[in-house]
């Protein structure tokens, strides 16, 4: 391998030539290419590189690269200064940002509310498995590329950067190298960045491109024609895996890819005067993690070739070169946007598109808040990537999007399995269909299969900003055990203080939607519901005497709001959801409920749970429940309390300590609290307590409460199938209740 390309008698020679005394009097010195080869993650040398030369003196006149370097020399050639991309590469998650590792902030509320129980999903376009063209859409990493290069963006020749540039990309059809020296400039190097199997190809100009590196990881001769006079080469490429390295089938396939990049490379090194040459050794691609490391090794290898640096320099400035200081970009917060282009939207409305803006576009629009609403369009799960531009010199910008769809975003198979001490074993099938009837509905049904069957029917008209008819169809059965009024004698040898109740629940609801967003929905409905409750432990006429069980139609109207901000649906560490409703209930049928008139019921009903990070490893979970009736209240709309459950319809509330359902009333007030511990890994440990407040209101006792309090202790596994939990309480009403659970609440 190459070390070092400039002799002291071409140095000599350089310094006394005509052509330096020229350049001398014009003051301008030679001019100085940079170019940077491709490497991943290694790549991070180049900016230490970077920085030793700028501290030598060296002023960059051109730069190009290829895959990282086409990065590190794209924001160099915008005017970030190497010590600044220091500091914005130790600020990044570079690991996640390639993986497009969303917060759970940027999806849908629907997603939030529906899809975070399923094991496994599978795309169906044309009813056919399609498998992802790679890894990551890369739409952090481009967000992030054309955030650091706002100041540029209305520059479409590279030339005319603050420091002139190109990079280098691959024609995935015809396998040829393209030079990219025009365009937005995220855009290029993006598309140089586009690592094959880790990066999606960018299209660009009706050509799918990939990352340069394939035909062209070291451009040399391509920088050199630009006009340097001098070249200065920083390679990471590295050198051959050996012995039982070549074990591993990862370094076989980047063994392979070596020889046809260095063989390519080889032949670029001797156009460089100058060669830099960072010891990777050890590192990968993918060695994101190791930035501060390889940094270094791209400072100490430049350092190497100091005194060489600084005689550059000094053919740049003069006898006493100084160190190059370059003033950080002036990134501006804002901008206003005069028009929006949609191209080619790919079935989805402009309405459903700029809905993800929270900010009315056009308009003026924070920066922040323009990324977030990128993000947003990529959490709802239709859209892989998103590729803008802003046009315009002035401060006004036209904004042009192009969203691409997700490979069979509109047809999917879903699966989830399921095991509690309630619904028992369940296996859940879910088909979700996009555009279902008009452009912009959504259809979602779930069947769930085995102990207790149940299907759940959602269709939603999404208009975005503006109101959304939505329709939902459920249909449970249940058994629990529930704690009697009265003892009911059934002879006279055998009385019951309680009994199994088998309810069946059918409720068919529309809904408009009048408020949407990523953390919040609001609006009204109306739902019509069939109950019917009954026990096999009584039977005959004096079972019918002595406990009334329901059998009757009911209309409800109702008002809901809710927020969900919370990072994880299942283990949070920060953020708060809450839910908020308010009904009025008519029932349809006569009542079995002796004494029941037919008359309206009114409830209002509030579920709150936050949780804080008190440290990297500790989190405190808050739990609020409560709810309180008016008038006539019929039995599906009452409050029931006990189990340990998420997935609970009507006005059945979770208390670890009692049996589920096991005590009932109109008003309630409970609370849990837990102190959360996470050791390793995706292993949990939670110790807590809980209290409640239970009117006596099936005792005829509507003014007097029951309290109840518990303790519990819980193990928690994340697993990929989702929470396995065990769970052992102890409630003032119960000696000991063990709970398991076992994936996804659905």
């Amino acid at each position: 391998m190459y070390t070092r390309f400039l002799p002291l008698m071409f140095l000599a020679w350089f310094s006394f030539s005509g052509l330096f005394s020229s350049m001398l009097s014009a003051q301008t010195g030679p001019k100085v290419g940079v170019v940077l080869s491709g490497g991943g993650a290694k790549g991070y040398a180049h900016i230490g590189a970077l920085k030793v030369m700028e501290e030598a003196g060296i002023r960059v006149d051109y730069i190009g690269g290829t895959s990282m370097g086409s990065i590190v020399g794209g924001l160099y050639a915008a005017g970030w200064p190497a010590y600044a991309l220091d500091s914005i590469l130790r600020e990044i998650n570079v690991s996640e940002m390639v993986q497009d590792q969303l917060p759970r902030d940027t999806r849908s509320f629907l997603e939030k509310e529906y899809g975070e129980h399923y094991s496994f999903t599978l795309s169906l376009p044309d009813f056919q498995l399609q498998a992802p063209d790679a890894l990551s859409a890369g739409q952090l990493f481009y967000d992030i590329l054309s955030r650091l290069t706002i100041p540029v963006h209305a520059i479409r020749n590279f030339n005319e950067l603050p420091i002139p540039f190109l990079c280098i990309a691959t024609d995935l059809e015809s396998g040829e190298p393209v030079i990219l020296r025009e365009g937005f400039l995220p855009d290029a190097m993006r598309t140089s960045g586009s690592l094959p199997i880790l990066l999606a190809p960018m299209r660009r100009d009706g050509k799918l491109l990939v990352d340069g590196g394939v035909v062209n990881n070291f451009p040399a001769q391509e920088v050199r024609d630009m006009g340097a006079d001098i070249l200065i080469g920083i390679t990471v490429e590295g050198d051959p895996y050996s012995g039982a390295e070549l074990e591993h089938l990862d370094k076989m396939l980047a063994q392979i890819a070596f020889f046809q990049i260095y063989k390519m490379s080889e032949s670029q090194y001797p156009l460089c005067d100058v060669l830099i040459q960072p010891n990777i050794e050890g590192y990968s691609v993918t060695s994101f993690d190791d930035s501060d490391t390889l940094l270094l090794r791209g400072e100490s290898a430049a350092r190497a070739l100091w005194d060489t640096l600084v005689h550059i320099a000094r053919l740049q400035q003069g006898a006493d070169p100084q160190p190059i200081i370059r003033p950080l970009p002036k990134i501006p917060d804002s901008v206003y946007i005069r028009s929006v282009k949609i191209e080619d939207p790919v079935c989805f409305t402009p309405e459903f598109i700029l809905s993800r803006f929270k900010t009315p576009l056009p308009g003026k629009i924070a920066y922040d808040d323009f990324f977030e609403g990128i993000r947003s369009l990529k959490g709802t799960g239709h859209i892989k990537f998103v590729q803008y531009r802003f046009d315009g010199p002035g401060p006004e910008k036209d904004l042009w999007m192009q969203p691409q769809a997700q490979n069979g975003y509109d047809k999917k198979l879903k699966v989830g399995i399921h095991y509690d001490d309630v619904y028992r074993a369940s296996f859940l099938l879910n088909a979700t269909v996009e555009h279902a009837l008009v452009n912009n509905g959504f259809a979602s049904l779930d069947l769930i299969l085995l102990d207790r069957f149940r299907y759940f029917f959602h269709y939603l008209i999404d208009n975005g900003r503006e109101p959304s008819p939505g329709f939902t169809s459920r249909l449970h059965f249940n058994t629990f055990d529930f704690r009697l009024p009265e003892p009911v004698q059934l002879d006279s040898a055998l009385v019951l203080d309680h009994i199994d109740v088998n309810y069946t629940d059918f409720s068919n609801r529309f809904y408009l939607r009048l408020l949407s967003g990523n953390n919040r929905t609001a609006g009204l409905g109306v739902e019509l519901k069939y109950f019917r409750a009954r026990s096999d432990q009584l039977t005959g006429a004096q079972a019918n005497q002595a406990f009334i069980l329901e059998n009757a139609m009911y209309l409800t109207g109702d008002v809901f709001g809710k927020w969900d901000r919370l990072d994880d649906r299942w283990f949070p560490n920060r953020g708060s959801r809450w839910e908020i409703s308010g009904k009025a209930t008519f029932p349809l049928s006569p009542l079995k409920q002796e004494g029941a008139s037919m008359s309206w019921g009114l409830m209002a009903d509030v579920n709150w749970e936050s949780a804080i990070a008190l440290e990297p490893r500790w989190t405190l979970c808050l739990e609020m429940h409560g709810g309180w009736t008016w008038g006539e209240v019929p039995a599906p709309y009452l409050f029931f309390l006990g189990g340990y459950n998420k997935n609970l319809i009507n006005h059945f509330k979770p208390f670890p300590g009692l049996p589920f359902a096991a005590e009932g009333g109109s008003r309630l007030v409970s609370g849990q609290l837990n102190l959360r511990f996470n050791p390793w890994g995706k292993h949990y440990f939670s110790l807590g307590g809980a209290a409640a407040f239970l009117d006596d209101f099936l005792h005829d006792n509507p003014d007097e409460f029951r309290a109840f309090y518990s303790g519990f202790f819980r193990y928690s596994f994340s697993s990929p199938l989702g929470p396995i939990e065990l769970t052992q309480a102890f409630s003032n009403a119960h000696s000991g209740i063990f709970y398991f659970n076992l994936g996804y609440w659905f």
